[in-house]
């Protein structure tokens, strides 16, 4: 989302950004930012919003709801009130409460909504196993359909996306264009290195083999296969498997490690060490768990690449 604004400001356009406190990484808001309801800031021209976020731990999933509606709903507040006119409401999802504060934003304004999804809800919290309740399902499911019915386009990932959710809109006299847009990676930023790099060194990795994951530690990742890889090669002194990341299943992979020689567990790196994390790994792993194909789309391949 960054790097779309970027470009949009590089192209003369006025971007209002609404979003939250920083909380993502370890599911609270960040050290130097907490004891405040909002702030209100620049990223160069583009004025920026940030909103109190209602952290909880992501194993939560009631609980994560109400926080996903009550930041919504305070999205929907704060982007009432500012100052038009606008030309479009770019909204992303999950959380597909969102949606619902982009098209309030949008008729506020009297403009168009785009909703940008990245994964499919519920399809992904289902298929996962992080939502279980049929009433629930029943109720997000509804949900979701009303958000796709009232917006004006929605952009997605891959084909698989757009076929799932145009289903979802059959019977509609005139339905949302559905468009795909992949995601992508900025090659200024992330760029080929080579592997033997200060990161290696700092994680005794050596010249051994390197098999790496990089991203979110989440439930749409199998991570069972990359610890269960490192346990079949715990024999060889010449592979190592490296998991660098972070998410709901961080303290997993590090219990993991400790019995598992040949598995090293390393947090984040900041964005200008991704090239060199990247870098250092000789084979590159990329996972999603089986069944979710037509919902989400592991855009590290990207950066990998």
């Amino acid at each position: 989302m960054t790097s779309l604004v970027d470009r949009w400001l590089i192209e003369g356009h006025d971007v209002h950004i609404v979003t939250s406190l920083p909380w993502y990484k370890r599911h609270q808001v960040d050290d130097g930012w907490r004891g405040r309801l909002f702030k209100r800031d620049f990223y160069g021209s583009a004025k920026i919003t940030r909103l109190y976020p209602f952290p909880v731990e992501k194993t939560k999933t009631g609980r994560r709801a109400l926080a996903f509606g009550l930041f919504s709903l305070l999205v929907g507040l704060s982007t009432s009130k500012a100052k038009g006119p606008f030309d479009a409401v770019i909204v992303l999802s999950p959380p597909i409460t969102l949606a619902f504060a982009g098209i309030f934003a949008a008729r506020c304004h009297r403009c168009p909504v785009i909703l940008n999804v990245q994964d499919i809800f519920p399809d992904v919290a289902v298929t996962t196993g992080e939502l279980s309740s049929p009433r629930l399902i029943s109720f997000f499911i509804s949900m979701e359909r009303i958000a796709y019915r009232n917006v004006h386009a929605i952009t997605v990932l891959s084909e698989d996306l757009r076929t799932n959710v145009i289903a979802k809109l059959k019977g509609l006299d005139s339905p949302p264009t559905v468009r795909v847009i992949s995601n992508f990676v900025d090659t200024e930023v992330v760029y080929p290195l080579d592997r033997n790099t200060k990161y290696r060194s700092e994680n005794g990795l050596d010249d051994r083999l390197v098999v790496m994951y990089a991203g979110n530690f989440g439930y749409s990742q199998p991570l069972d296969l990359l610890i269960g890889a490192a346990i079949c090669h715990q024999h060889r002194d010449d592979i190592v498997y490296v998991a660098n990341g972070g998410g709901v299943r961080f303290r997993e992979l590090i219990e993991a490690a400790k019995r598992v020689k040949n598995l090293v567990v390393v947090d984040y790196q900041p964005l200008e060490r991704v090239s060199e994390v990247l870098a250092s790994a000789d084979i590159q792993v990329v996972l999603l768990r089986a069944g979710l194909a037509s919902a989400s789309v592991p855009s590290k391949v990207y950066s990998a690449l």
